[in-house]
Order: structure tokens, then C-alpha cells, then sequence
């Protein structure tokens, strides 16, 4: 992700077409590789984006199992 502060809420032109900043100074729907270009501009931070950790699936509950039949008790 592409920063800079001073370009918040702004819409700059440059050599790779518009490049929109959001309220935060991040730049909106830009390629890797315009990132990558311009992050040695002054001014400019390239923040890699940690990847978020995936949630594993809930582990299945397996049916309860059914007990076994119990034997009548014999009565004497």
C-alpha cells in the first residue's frame, strides 16, 4: 500500500494516470507495480500489507454416538 500524508483526500496526476488518496494519505485501487515505483519518491512510504490469518473451520462436532443397548438386569 502506497502512503503519503500530505496527499490525503486528494487526486494527484502522475506518469501512471490519476492516483486517488484516501482521508488516511493511502492510495486507492493502485497496481503493485506503481506502488513499487514510486515508493523511492520523496514523500511517498510503500506499507506492506500483512496478510490476515485465516480462520480455521470450526471443527465438525461428530454425531453422539448412541450407547449401547443396556441389558435388563435379571431379578432373582
Amino acid at each position: 500500500m502506497l502512503v503519503n500524508e500530505q496527499l490525503a483526500g486528494k487526486t494527484v496526476a502522475s506518469a501512471f494516470g490519476d492516483i486517488t488518496f484516501n482521508e488516511k494519505g493511502e492510495a486507492v485501487e493502485i497496481k503493485s507495480e506503481v506502488e513499487k515505483a514510486l515508493a523511492h519518491v520523496q514523500g511517498f512510504t510503500l506499507v506492506e500489507e500483512k496478510p490476515e490469518p485465516k480462520k480455521e473451520a470450526p471443527a465438525k462436532k461428530s454425531a453422539p454416538k448412541k450407547a449401547a443397548p443396556k441389558a435388563d438386569k435379571e431379578e432373582k
